[in-house]
């Protein structure tokens, strides 16, 4: 323990004037983690801007089409109106007096007319037909027949046409609005790293040179029997290997430590902003 202790207040000592810079080291240190957490929100934004931009394109091709078939739709309203019609203006003429066409129904309309229908028409089937609204934006599924439901593709409703037929043409400028986004942070994730261990690599460079510069005065303050007592190798190796372990310590550990003990931190942090229920069941 005590060697711990004099451990650490030996590098405290060489590394204390250098506070200002330990306090850029950790606003870059936030800034970065900040970023790498927030990366991967940022590219879901985009794989979603994405997906939309996708969806879109295909559904806006499909537009005409669907404006068809709801046209196609109102035009069966009109075209049973005019077919009522006919056969209301027949029925006024034989029988002298006028007959409004929407009270026409498969009771009142003599045997003979029905005949005459195209097969399987109803003049109550017309009367549902002209029922509907003549303008295909007016259209839904709740005023158009089931009969006309039950022909369209399976899983299509007037809402999906309607929708469809209604697309806006894709944009693209929210997924490259999100891109750009991720890679800026991506290029100021790159940034604030380098920084923080330029910064670093020159503390640990200064401090261990300030280190060799006291160890060699120590060493001119020593005796003649303390260079007797020790080998001019073990003498020689606390000026290389040993300040050269340091140096390799400071610059790789400590920058590997500080940094994931950051990342740790912040995915915390994150994932308790955007799961906390999830956090607080487990």
């Amino acid at each position: 323990m005590n060697d711990t202790a004099r451990a650490l207040k030996f590098f405290y000592l060489y590394l204390k004037k250098y506070k200002l810079q330990f306090l850029v080291i950790a606003v870059f240190v936030l800034a970065a983690t900040y970023l790498q957490v927030a990366a991967p929100v940022v590219l879901g934004d985009a794989i979603t801007h994405l997906t939309t931009y996708v969806t879109d394109f295909f559904t806006h091709q499909h537009s005409a089409d669907a404006i068809k078939a709801l046209k196609k739709i109102a035009a069966s309203a009109v075209q049973s109106q005019d077919a009522l019609q006919s056969i209301a203006a027949k029925m006024s003429q034989s029988t002298g007096h006028s007959i409004d066409w929407t009270t026409l129904t498969n009771s009142n309309v003599p045997q003979q007319v029905l005949s005459s229908l195209p097969k399987g028409t109803t003049i109550n089937g017309l009367q549902k037909l002209a029922a509907m609204p003549t303008n295909w934006h007016h259209l839904t599924d709740a005023n158009v027949p089931a009969s006309i439901l039950s022909s369209l593709p399976k899983g299509t409703t007037i809402s999906s046409l309607h929708h469809v037929a209604l697309s806006a043409p894709a944009s693209k400028a929210t997924f490259f609005a999100s891109m750009w986004k991720l890679f800026s942070f991506y290029v100021m994730t790159g940034v604030a790293q380098l920084i923080y261990s330029l910064l670093f690599a020159r503390i640990v460079a200064h401090s261990t040179n300030r280190m060799r510069k006291g160890l060699f005065g120590k060493l001119e303050r020593m005796t003649i029997a303390y260079f007797d007592r020790h080998e001019d190798g073990d003498i020689l190796a606390r000026f290389t290997s040993d300040l050269d372990n340091i140096q390799n310590t400071l610059n790789q550990a400590a920058v590997n430590v500080t940094t994931n003990v950051a990342l740790f931190i912040g995915v915390l942090i994150s994932g308790w902003y955007l799961r906390p229920l999830n956090l607080i069941a487990d």
